[in-house]
């Protein structure tokens, strides 16, 4: 309801909240761009002076430079739909599939967890109010569409249908460090039919982008994603959640501190987890399926190099495997909920306090993880 009301009430880019839409005048203006003219390029379309041209009717006045679009170019597909409605009905849309594809996250995982099957409408509520989910959600990103993939790998491991949640896995290519360490811990496990399902979305996924730019598209791609890291991290560098991301708000943006510290951090950090899942898929032991997935997604966001504070709305589902898991970690679930606050500290600092939270919730992951995967397997009986 707020949402509308905010967006009845804008004129143009501006609305009551400040500039209308938060990034999703990113989004718009990329479906845009590649809607009205189907035979732009790959270079053409990550231009930075063609995104800005694009973008500027939908960019608050006050608003100073330009959100770059630094995805893969199959990603634009959805905003091309979107963009027919205008900028104002493309926006309250893609809120309300944000919304809706946090519903059908908390709907998937009914059989697999016991909070949101017994508590569906508190655990929805809980979950779109936790602030880094709420910011995503409500400001034209696209976290919920992450932990609905996350959850439907969960629900398909579970269910051994590795195929789909493989599939899953190959969508969660439109964010690469959240999709990458999937990718690496199945191939560990040897999940061979969910790699083969990630592989075939990731054919998919290259094909349709060629048709959408042309078939270059993936070097035109990563150019744009340096061009994205050396535009970004200087505005954004204060609000990283990551371990690499947060390195360098500490420590400057390219020192080598920062590349020593941070990217050593995440290095360990993935070693661990890559352990974890050895451990949990060798040696006759029980698969704790909820806890590896949901540890690997927290990871996703601690190794990222540039994970951003709304990203942090994953540990929604860090907090509902510990609450199933051990009532007694209810007060640290609440403390982690209202924690989800900190990153409006973020201004009065060079580095986002969240990252603490984001810290914390990969710990008591890794640390749950590795208790569950030490409990003995009961012999069996012999008469």
């Amino acid at each position: 309801m707020a949402v509308g009301v905010v967006a009845i009430t804008a004129e143009g880019p501006e609305a009551i909240s400040g500039g209308l839409g938060g990034d999703y005048p990113s989004f718009h203006a990329a479906g845009e761009l590649a809607r009205q003219d189907l035979s732009l390029d790959a270079v053409a379309f990550y231009d930075p002076s063609q995104q800005a041209r694009a973008q500027e009717p939908y960019l608050d006045a006050g608003d100073d430079g330009q959100l770059y679009f630094g995805y893969p170019a199959f990603f634009v597909v959805p905003y091309m739909g979107l963009s027919v409605f205008g900028f104002t009905g493309g926006y309250v849309l893609h809120t309300a599939l944000m919304a809706a594809a946090l519903a059908a996250a908390i709907w998937l995982l009914r059989p697999c967890n016991r909070i949101v099957r017994d508590h569906p409408l508190e655990s929805f509520t809980a979950a779109i109010t936790f602030y880094p989910l709420f910011r995503g959600v409500t400001g034209g990103q696209n976290t919920a569409l992450t932990l609905l993939l996350v959850a439907i790998v969960w629900r398909c491991l579970e269910d051994d249908r590795e195929f789909v949640g493989g599939i899953a896995v190959g969508l969660l290519l439109f964010k690469p460090p959240f999709a990458l360490p999937f990718l690496g811990v199945l191939l560990l496990a040897r999940r061979w039919r969910a790699l083969s399902g990630a592989a075939t979305t990731a054919v998919v996924l290259f094909l349709t982008a060629a048709v959408v730019t042309d078939p270059t598209w993936l070097a035109a791609w990563i150019d744009a994603v340096r061009f994205l890291d050396e535009f970004d991290t200087p505005f954004n560098v204060s609000n990283f959640v990551s371990i690499p991301g947060f390195s360098e708000a500490v420590f400057g943006i390219d020192s080598t501190s920062a590349l020593v510290v941070g990217y050593g951090l995440a290095a360990v950090i993935a070693a661990t987890v890559a352990l974890l899942w050895l451990r949990a898929t060798t040696g006759g032991r029980p698969v704790p399926v909820d806890l590896l997935v949901v540890t690997t997604a927290v990871t996703g966001v601690l190794v990222s190099p540039h994970a951003l504070y709304y990203d942090a709305g994953l540990l929604m589902l860090a907090g509902i495997v510990l609450l199933d898991r051990a009532p007694r970690h209810r007060w640290v679930v609440v403390a982690g909920w209202i924690g989800g606050l900190l990153h409006l500290g973020a201004s009065t600092f060079d580095a986002d306090p969240l990252v603490a939270l984001v810290v914390i919730g990969g710990v008591l992951m890794i640390r749950e993880t590795s208790t569950a995967i030490r409990v003995p397997v009961p012999s069996a009986q012999t008469s």
